[in-house]
């Protein structure tokens, strides 16, 4: 099988601090499950291999998946008793197995990581022929994270976590984002010598670096460029940041395209929403799954927009909901109006107005 990339997603916990009935890795941020995130985080990269290790409420986990699938088959690997994300890489052995290329390790509660990061950490894990890359970022506080070791020449040595570290390591702002490239078959021999002689008695991925740099293999750690990027969503707090910081990205990219957007602080826009040039959206709008909406349209104040699809030139005035509609270019629905399903968008009359264009409204029912 060529060296090209294999991908790993770790996806079986439950994430007890979020506090909920659901995993974690099926709480929603820019309106998609997480996981679908990091999952399409690789989609340009055309991995060879892709699995996910499920566990916690594994059906759905694999429901969410197949139900808004990357541009790659996915293969799934259960891990039935958790005992430590070592022990749930090593459940991926089988399905790996032929593959002797780097294998990614991504965590399914990270979803802010970028396509262009990962390209960057996996040529720069290609052309330094290294065994192991981890990614690491500059914490703005570093407590509690493993810090990222270098000797006298820069060079990545190893990881010591914050409760083994000396005084000198805590000052360390360099920490370990838990994403790592590691060649498959010094993946799964490394990942048989951990041990789980720990608190926890479970089996530590990052143990495999230290072992690593032990039998002297050629290790190396990249920077990311912005701290969010590894941002691991394990409560509800967290979840609202993710939220925030995928928002902006959202935004940003709308507006460089030619979306006028009044107030970015109070507009939402879910991930898969596609907008047209020159379309206004005003405060507090709120477009919801997979709209698709027009050029030129304008969506005002406080009007909610679910799954729906809008022609040119249409006008959703204030506090309109519209959920499943497909509208005409050109026709404005009437503030307030709501409208659920296209059966109901049928039995709501039309009238022409002096623009010529129609006017969705309550009137005449």
């Amino acid at each position: 099988m060529s060296k090209s990339l294999a991908v790993i997603v770790l996806a079986a916990g439950q994430g007890t601090r979020m506090k909920s009935d659901k995993a974690k890795v099926l709480h929603e941020v820019g309106g998609r499950p997480m996981i679908a995130h990091v999952l399409d985080q690789v989609a340009p990269l055309r991995p060879a291999k892709a699995v996910c290790v499920i566990g916690h409420q594994a059906d759905a986990v694999r429901e969410a998946v197949e139900a808004d699938p990357p541009k790659y088959e996915v293969d799934f690997a259960v891990q039935k008793q958790r005992l430590g994300t070592g022990h749930a890489v090593a459940q991926t052995k089988a399905a790996l197995r032929g593959f002797d290329g780097p294998v990614l390790i991504l965590s399914g509660d990270v979803p802010l990581l970028r396509p262009e990061t990962i390209k960057r950490a996996l040529a720069e894990h290609n052309k330094g022929k290294y065994t192991l890359t981890a990614l690491s970022f500059f914490a703005g506080d570093p407590t509690g994270y493993g810090r990222i070791l270098r000797d006298a020449s820069g060079d990545f040595c190893g990881i010591v976590e914050h409760r083994d570290a000396t005084p000198e390591q805590r000052d360390i702002d360099e920490v370990n984002g838990g994403i790592y490239l590691v060649d498959a078959k010094t993946l799964f021999r490394l990942l048989g010598k951990v041990q789980n002689d720990n608190d926890q008695g479970e089996y530590y991925l990052t143990d495999i670096v230290g072992l690593a740099q032990g039998e002297g293999l050629r290790l190396s750690a990249v920077p990311l460029e912005d701290e969010a990027e590894a941002m691991g969503v394990n409560s509800r707090v967290e979840l609202a940041q993710a939220e925030a910081v995928l928002r902006e990205r959202i935004l940003l990219r709308h507006m460089r395209a030619g979306v006028t957007i009044v107030d970015p602080s109070a507009t939402y826009v879910d991930a898969h929403t596609a907008i047209g040039a020159d379309t206004v959206l005003h405060p507090g709008a709120t477009l919801r799954g997979r709209c698709k909406i027009g050029a030129e349209c304008v969506i005002e104040n406080g009007a909610i927009l679910t799954d729906c699809v809008l022609g040119a030139g249409v006008h959703v005035e204030p506090y309109a909901v519209l959920e499943n509609v497909r509208l005409k270019p050109g026709e404005t629905v009437e503030a307030f109006l709501r409208l659920k399903n296209p059966a109901a968008l049928a039995k709501v009359s039309r009238k022409a107005v002096k623009s010529g264009k129609r006017r969705v409204s309550r009137a005449r029912r």
